[in-house]
Order: C-alpha cells, then sequence, then structure tokens
C-alpha cells in the first residue's frame, strides 16, 4: 500500500486538474461568447466543455483507485473524441 499513496493522490489530482480546466474553459467561452441567440443555440465551444466537464463529475460511491482511474481513462477518451468530433465539424 506504500507504493499505491502517492500514485492515488496523483490520481485524484489528475481528476481534480481536469475539472478545473473544463470548467475554466467553460467560463472562458462563456465570457467571450457574442450575445447572439444564433450563436448560443449552435454547438459552441463553452456547451462543448460544459459537456465534458459534467462527464468528469461521478455519481458513484465507489472511490477505488481503480474506479476512479477507470472512470478518468474514459472521460479523457470522450474528450478526445468530442474535441475532434467538434473540430471537424466547425472547419
Amino acid at each position: 500500500m506504500f507504493v499505491l499513496r502517492p500514485m492515488w493522490s496523483l490520481v485524484q489530482l489528475l481528476g481534480q486538474r481536469l475539472q478545473f480546466v473544463l470548467r475554466s474553459l467553460t467560463k472562458l467561452c462563456l465570457s467571450k461568447s457574442g450575445s447572439s441567440k444564433k450563436e448560443k443555440e449552435s454547438s459552441n465551444p463553452a456547451q462543448v466543455y460544459k459537456d465534458l466537464y459534467s462527464m468528469t463529475l461521478r455519481q458513484t460511491d465507489e472511490d477505488t483507485p481503480l474506479a476512479v482511474v477507470s472512470h478518468l481513462l474514459d472521460v479523457l477518451s470522450n474528450v478526445e473524441s468530442v474535441l475532434s468530433q467538434h473540430q471537424e465539424t466547425s472547419r
């Protein structure tokens, strides 16, 4: 367990940092977005980051290292696919 304790702290920190970055990107996009209604209805970056942030929120009480790492891997793979899809549609 001695070896897992530092890794567990890093895994928790990674999850917290990912949430912070996605929340900050959402706020930044919302503060920079225009006020036109058409922009808000379309798939804008703020909504994409908000959806990605919501993926990071866990609804399970299981806080085992394996469960947290598995959740982070799922979130990161979703982030990659959503961002690549968003880039293709915005071209």
